[in-house]
């Protein structure tokens, strides 16, 4: 049981992070700034309803930087992510 939720919160990080580096970069291009994600759009995008896990875990993990806006949480790739 604690390996298939593993492997499950893995699938959701990994489906966050890259929602969030394909809307960061849509933004990039299209020249809109910030360029952040809010957390809204992350549960849109991905269809994961509590993405507040797996996003605290890729905080920890130094892949995304958080930010608050005046309504919700917001989310970048971070940029020297090793």
């Amino acid at each position: 049981m604690y390996h298939s939720c593993q492997r499950h919160m893995m699938n959701e990080k990994e489906r966050i992070l890259q929602a969030i580096e394909e809307l960061q970069r849509q933004r990039e291009e299209a020249h809109i700034i910030p360029c952040h994600v809010r957390t809204a759009e992350i549960i849109s995008r991905t269809g994961i309803h509590q993405p507040f896990q797996a996003i605290n875990e890729l905080v920890k993990e130094g892949k995304v930087e958080w930010c608050r806006t005046l309504n919700d949480v917001a989310f970048t790739i971070k940029e020297n992510n090793n």
